[in-house]
């Protein structure tokens, strides 16, 4: 299996995920960096996984939306997560 290194890697901490794509089981790791926004994550994994998504976001495996206007770190993002991308539809 290969990670995407969705952010680059130019510095900072990083979070090694999971993103499971709309009507997909299948998940791809992905690492990005935990100061960034979960709108900007999920918009750099739609980018990478060359997926259309109007307003991007991620749901945990809870299938609780995340805000997307927090960072990684402050949505309680650890190493590990699954997260769902998802269309937030008009955001929160």
């Amino acid at each position: 299996m290969t990670t995407v290194h969705a952010d680059g890697h130019d510095g900072g901490e990083i979070v090694k995920t999971e993103v499971i794509p709309p009507g997909s089981l299948d998940a791809t790791p992905m690492e990005f960096k935990i100061t960034l926004t979960v709108r900007e994550a999920a918009t750099k994994a739609a980018e990478k996984l060359r997926i259309r998504v109007s307003n991007p976001g991620f749901q945990n495996d809870k299938q609780i939306e995340l805000n997307s206007d927090e960072t990684l770190a402050q949505a309680g993002v650890n190493d590990g997560y699954v997260l769902y991308l998802i269309d937030t539809a008009g955001g929160q």
